[in-house]
């Protein structure tokens, strides 16, 4: 049987840790309320206004951590920083070559991070249609928005997200798997683990 040994390194801090847990509950959380509040109305009916409050009151508070992390990835520590998840010369040579290097490195992955500032952008999005929708709705304001092609885009953006989360979770357990180092702790612990 092969001997591993893994170095270990403190690299998130538990600021960004916090954040990560609050934003990713708030996403699931609002994923569930839309689901319920979209499709099965008859079932709950007596409940939707209880569940677009709940939803409301959640995507504010996803705006409130989507705002922290972004204040923390200009001010926080260097593996927290958008430049920890900018690699575009590693995504430019993956694309023109088409073969993804090996980049052995502490800190968020070359190639997950991409998807990462993707999904921050999607999040941006989210949470500025979802104020539109929700508590900012203001006749005088929204009159002359498209505002049933603004429900279908949130809408759409809730599907992609959903997607992310499911890839995402399953990339954890694929490295986890290939690397044979604990990856998924790193949120909760701060250490990261690599092959020495």
């Amino acid at each position: 049987m092969e001997t591993i040994t893994l170095e270990r390194k403190k690299v998130y801090d538990p600021f960004l840790r916090i954040i990560h847990a609050w934003n990713g509950l708030a996403i699931l959380l609002l994923i569930i309320t839309g689901f319920f509040k979209k499709y099965l109305p008859k079932i709950i009916e007596h409940k939707v206004g209880f569940l677009v409050k709940l939803h409301v009151y959640i995507g504010i508070g996803l705006c409130v951590g989507l705002t922290l992390r972004i204040i923390w990835a200009m001010i926080g520590p260097s593996s927290a920083r958008f430049l920890d998840l900018w690699h575009p010369r590693a995504w430019w040579k993956a694309v023109s070559q088409r073969k993804l290097d090996h980049y052995e490195r502490f800190g968020h992955d070359v190639y997950s991070s991409f998807a990462y500032l993707a999904v921050y952008g999607l999040l941006l999005a989210q949470c500025t249609i979802g104020l539109i929708l929700g508590p900012f709705r203001f006749d005088a304001f929204t009159h002359a928005l498209p505002i049933e092609f603004l429900k279908e885009v949130h809408l759409a953006i809730n599907y992609v997200l959903l997607l992310f989360v499911v890839v995402h979770v399953s990339m954890l357990i694929v490295h986890e798997k290939r690397q044979q180092a604990p990856l998924a702790q790193s949120m909760i612990s701060g250490f990261q683990y690599k092959k020495k």
